[in-house]
């Protein structure tokens, strides 16, 4: 089935699904910044389709900023870098030297993040679980992990971490993305600094 995508504003912003699309509006929208496109790619394989398909669209020479946030996952940051940066060079786009930075050419700026920390492996959950370190919740929710690793080994550590903390919310949401639009993962917190400085740098 073709992907039908239509430009509406000159920012672009290139996220892995719509769980990443629900968080970064909102804290977008708490930064100050609403005229944002977020595109959807359906997932980190699909970069490279997905901004072909943008880069042919006739409203692409209106856009002025592209952004891409992707998880490093088990790999170092520095892989999933690499990743999105053979995507841009092969369209002949500039790169960036390391993730988290941003680069100018002309009218044209091109940021890319890797999740968690633009250093280590991971993704979007590891960032949100760092802002809880140190929290009463967090207690409970390593407490729970270790009782429920006893019954059975869990895959992913990560969202099940994060499904464990946001049962514990009222209202409950049923993901990480929707908590953040609940106003559930505080933004204050230090944890975030990183990526909220990209964003304000990259839409400034």
């Amino acid at each position: 089935m073709a992907v039908k995508i239509q430009i509406e504003s000159s920012k672009l912003l290139l996220v892995e699904g719509q769980d990443e699309v629900n968080f970064f509006k909102s804290l977008l929208k708490i930064l100050g910044y609403n005229d944002c496109q977020f595109i959807d790619v359906g997932g980190k394989n699909k970069f490279p389709e997905i901004f072909e398909i943008l880069i042919k669209l006739s409203g692409f020479a209106g856009v002025n900023t592209i952004g891409f946030i992707r998880d490093a996952e088990e790999n170092m940051a520095v892989s999933a870098h690499q990743s999105i940066c053979r995507i841009l060079t092969k369209h002949r786009f500039p790169v960036t030297k390391n993730a988290g930075d941003i680069i100018n050419q002309g009218t044209l700026r091109i940021g890319i993040y890797i999740m968690p920390d633009n250093n280590n492996s991971g993704m979007l959950e590891d960032l949100c679980l760092q802002s809880l370190k140190g929290s009463k919740v967090d207690k409970c929710v390593n407490d729970y992990m270790e009782c429920a690793n006893k019954i059975e080994i869990i895959k992913n550590d990560s969202k099940a971490r994060v499904q464990s903390y946001l049962s514990s919310r009222s209202p409950i949401a049923n993901s990480l993305g929707i908590a953040a639009q609940k106003g559930q993962w505080d933004f204050n917190n230090p944890a975030f600094y990183g990526i909220k400085q990209f964003l304000t740098e990259l839409f400034n």
